[in-house]
């Protein structure tokens, strides 16, 4: 299934689990590097534990939820991208390049999607009623 599993994330809403394949390692201090080709979220449903591989960009390591906007938010550090995909299809809806190189976290409260750029010492801030990226913060 996947390659080199990193981060996990859970949707309460839709019983899913969602696993970053990050194959490549770059960037990863408590791991050897490995090289692997890598570009698939695993969604793992909760209740029959039947999995799913889902393509998106290199190197993914975060596959976060916004349940209440029905999308899913990949951060790709191959791609030092962010993916945004519908999550009931996981087509993608956009691709914001070098937005994002680790964990997106929901700001709901402003229907907002925050993640992390370490390449870029920033952070991404992507509107969740849109997806547009309406913000880079340096950090």
């Amino acid at each position: 299934m996947g390659e080199a599993p990193q981060g996990v994330s859970v949707d309460p809403v839709s019983n899913r689990i969602f696993v970053g394949n990050n194959g490549n390692q770059v960037g990863c201090d408590f791991l050897p590097a490995r090289h692997a080709e890598a570009s698939t979220v695993t969604v793992i449903d909760g209740n029959t534990h039947q999995t799913l591989s889902v393509s998106v960009g290199r190197s993914p390591i975060y596959a976060v939820p916004y349940a209440a906007r029905s999308t899913l938010y990949v951060a790709t550090s191959g791609d030092v991208g962010l993916d945004v995909l519908n999550a009931a299809s996981f087509q993608r809806i956009v691709l914001h390049p070098n937005a994002a190189s680790h964990q997106p976290a929901v700001f709901a409260a402003r229907d907002e999607v925050w993640a992390n750029n370490s390449n870029g010492r920033s952070v991404g801030v992507v509107r969740g009623d849109t997806g547009a990226l309406v913000a880079t913060v340096a950090t």
